[in-house]
């Protein structure tokens, strides 16, 4: 792509720019700034799309006794069992384990206080479960 034919549309980037790659008049690649791509406006929508839909029906297990809330909160943080257990040293069938409502109401205070650990959140927050009604953080 030349240097000229970077798009300028309107993105997710809010007025900022980024860098990436073109060639000038003399074919040399250089670094431009680029205001975003309608193309990557598209594809960043559909995917944080996605992401609100599993968050929302995390919240929904949970409200309806299916996960505990340990799920949810990884749900809002992007992560799975193998992320989680990285972060937080606990094995990932564990953490699979732990995200039944039962087993997770069982644990105690120190595992409980490594998951919130990881998750970068308090520990009387990783208790709760989501109402219905709230706007996911």
């Amino acid at each position: 792509m030349k240097v000229d034919q970077i798009p300028q549309d309107d993105s997710i980037l809010e007025g900022h720019r980024r860098a990436c790659y073109a060639q000038d008049a003399s074919g040399q690649y250089v670094i431009a700034p680029s205001r975003g791509w309608q193309v990557e406006a598209i594809a960043n929508r559909q995917a944080l799309s996605d992401v609100e839909r599993k968050i929302a029906r995390s919240a929904c297990d949970v409200a309806h006794g299916r996960a505990s809330p340990l799920a949810y909160h990884m749900a809002c943080r992007h992560m799975d069992a193998r992320l989680l257990a990285a972060h937080s040293g606990i094995w990932s069938w564990r953490i699979r384990r732990h995200l039944r409502p039962a087993v997770f109401a069982r644990l105690p205070d120190r595992i409980l206080q490594r998951y919130a650990d990881a998750l970068g959140i308090d520990l009387a927050l990783l208790k709760q479960a989501p109402a219905m009604d709230e706007p996911s953080p």
